[in-house]
């Protein structure tokens, strides 16, 4: 998917969104769309966390890499 990062708010803008990320979140590629990260579930430290990561690419000019484990929507970690 597509994210703006809202750098000022730590939050995460949804521009677009695939199926898989759609379904990380139990919703809908539409249902995402234009909806801040912190409007449909995500855990502020799971925000925080990769808007300092896109703040590091940003930053650095260049691509990073990086992992994390995320709770799926009834599933546990994924």
């Amino acid at each position: 998917g597509i994210v703006e990062l809202l750098d000022a708010e730590d939050d995460l803008l949804h521009i677009s969104a695939n199926a898989e990320t759609a379904r990380l979140f139990g919703a809908t590629p539409e249902g995402m769309r234009n909806r801040r990260a912190s409007e449909i579930g995500s855990r502020p430290e799971y925000v925080r966390n990769l808007c300092d990561h896109y703040r590091r690419c940003r930053d650095s000019n260049s691509p990073v890499s990086f992992e994390y484990e995320r709770e799926i929507w009834g599933r546990g970690p994924e």
